[in-house]
Formats: C-alpha cells, sequence, structure tokens
C-alpha cells in the first residue's frame, strides 16, 4: 500500500511553502514601506519585514526538528509530541514577542522618539 504523500514530496511541499512564505513577507513590505512617509513607521515596517523574510526558512527549521523528533520517538509516542509541543509553543512566543516589543524599543532608541509618540502612532494607524 502506497502513502497519500511520501516524504519526499512533503519535503517539497514545506520547502515551497518556506520560499512563498518569505517571497510574499518582502513583496508586502516592499509595497507598505513605500507608502509610509514618517520615518519612524518606516522602521516599523522595515523590522517586521525581515521577520517576515525569516519566518519563511523558520518553517523549514521547525519541520526538520519535528521530523528529527518524530524519527527518534517514533510516531506514537507521546514524548516526541511534548517535545514538538515545548518547540513550537516557544517558536510562537518567541514570534509574538518579536513582532510586538521588538519594534517598540528598536523605535525607542532613535533620536526624537518617545514613548508617547510610539503610542499616539500605534493608536492612529491610517490604513488607504
Amino acid at each position: 500500500m502506497n502513502e497519500l504523500i511520501s516524504s519526499n514530496e512533503m519535503r517539497a511541499i514545506v520547502l515551497l511553502l518556506a520560499g512563498l512564505v518569505s517571497l510574499a513577507s518582502l513583496g508586502a513590505s516592499a509595497y507598505l514601506f513605500q507608502k509610509q512617509t514618517d520615518p519612524f513607521q518606516k522602521k516599523i515596517v522595515a523590522f517586521s519585514g525581515f521577520l517576515g523574510i525569516l519566518a519563511g526558512p523558520l518553517v523549514w527549521v521547525l519541520w526538520k526538528v519535528y521530523n528529527a523528533l518524530e524519527n527518534y520517538y517514533g510516531l506514537d509516542s507521546l514524548k516526541a509530541l511534548g517535545f514538538n509541543l515545548i518547540v513550537f509553543i516557544a517558536a510562537g512566543i518567541m514570534g509574538a514577542f518579536c513582532f510586538v516589543k521588538v519594534p517598540f524599543w528598536m523605535a525607542s532608541l532613535g533620536k526624537g522618539h518617545n514613548k508617547k509618540r510610539i503610542l499616539k502612532h500605534k493608536n492612529n494607524q491610517k490604513f488607504s
């Protein structure tokens, strides 16, 4: 009995997905960077775009970690499930931290930007 999707096909799908995530992030951040006029907003868009571009390789790395754990402990192992759960939760927390907190810390290091200005821009974002 053949598998529905072989491991080589799945590897190609994940690699394609990782590349698409990076390319889509690059395109979206370039478009949004071009639309921004405020240097503060440009910094945040550039950094968020950089993180988005890094998300593609992160998908590939997480896939490799998942496979390594499943191959070592076995597909039906609760230990592998627990380790994978910890790895993916940690990756999610770090990603959320990078997208939420780090851009504001970056902006606060620049000249003339204080916390009031950061919060003002956060609350008064215009989408056109």
